[in-house]
C-alpha cells in the first residue's frame, strides 16, 4: 500500500507541475514505484481524466486494479 500511495502522490505532484497526468510512470521517477508482489514497475493506465494505478497483491494476478483483489489508486 505503501509503495502505490508513494506512486499516487508523484502522480498527482506531476498534475500540478505539468496540468495533465503522466502519460505513464516512465514520465515521474520509478526508483520506488516497484510492484513488491512481482519486482516489476507498478501498473498505470491513464483512463479519461484521471489514472488508474495498482499493485498485483500477494496473489500476483493482474485483475485490472480491482480494489478488491489488487492494491489500487484510481483517480
Amino acid at each position: 500500500e505503501q509503495v502505490v500511495t508513494l506512486a499516487g502522490v508523484r502522480i498527482l505532484q506531476y498534475r500540478l507541475g505539468h496540468g495533465t497526468f503522466p502519460a505513464s510512470l516512465a514520465d515521474i521517477s520509478v526508483q520506488d514505484v516497484i510492484d513488491p508482489f512481482t519486482g516489476r514497475p507498478l501498473n498505470y493506465l491513464p483512463v479519461g481524466t484521471g489514472f488508474r494505478l495498482y499493485s498485483t497483491g500477494k496473489d500476483q494476478q493482474d485483475n485490472g486494479g480491482d480494489p478488491k483483489a489488487d492494491i489500487a489508486w484510481s483517480e
